[in-house]
């Protein structure tokens, strides 16, 4: 949610903001940055033992589907309604959050088929999004009735998953695009990337 405007504003400093692939360069930047903050991520809540990992291999499979179906559809999707739905994802999130509603303490994780078909769609919309699916899988697993450091664990090593799966989508689908803006390689904007990447690190 951060490094997509980011990289948008970039692109509007080079003057190829308005290029026609925008959003989808800023989707694909965010997800390679991603590749090395969420392993960063996962790893530190692995140390502390966080990681609910039968979960995660549960759920990264149709969470790897999601993302790359989402991303091979995203390619037909013009800018401006990736940036719509972009926006309405934040605001369902921020509603979400405000409502603040409990689960019923008898609440449960689903079976395998109903994690899959969850994790299908959590992967589909992060990558119309670009991000790891932490806004969607922590209050998930919250309903479920997870503690919430578990659940904020889990999601840490469901997100790089997802984050490999976004790079590799974005870079495969934008390979043929003509016209793209130098230094972009498929949807993935390099430069981007290398500052980025760096940047994040350090700084977390």
């Amino acid at each position: 949610t951060l490094i997509v405007p980011v990289v948008l504003w970039a692109l509007q400093l080079q003057g190829i903001g308005g290029d026609p692939y925008a959003q989808h360069l800023a989707i694909g930047t965010s997800f390679a940055v991603m590749v090395f903050t969420t392993f960063s991520s996962m790893y530190a809540q692995h140390k502390k033992h966080a990681i609910d990992w039968a979960t995660v291999r549960q759920m990264t499979p149709g969470m790897i589907l999601g993302v790359l179906l989402g991303a091979a559809t995203a390619k037909y999707m013009p800018t401006l309604a990736l940036q719509v739905f972009f926006i309405a994802f934040l605001a369902f999130i921020a509603l979400k959050t405000l409502r603040d509603s409990k689960p019923k303490p008898s609440r449960t994780l689903p079976a395998l088929h109903g994690l899959t078909a969850v994790g299908t769609l959590f992967g589909a919309a992060s990558s119309w999004v670009g991000i790891g699916g932490g806004s969607l899988s922590v209050p998930f697993l919250l309903y479920c009735n997870f503690p919430a450091h578990r659940a904020i664990g889990t999601s840490s090593g469901l997100a790089w998953p997802i984050a490999i799966a976004g790079t590799i989508g974005y870079f495969a689908n934008g390979l043929h695009i003509a016209n793209l803006p130098e230094g972009a390689a498929g949807f993935i904007y390099l430069p981007a990337v290398a500052i980025l990447s760096i940047a994040t690190i350090l700084f977390a």
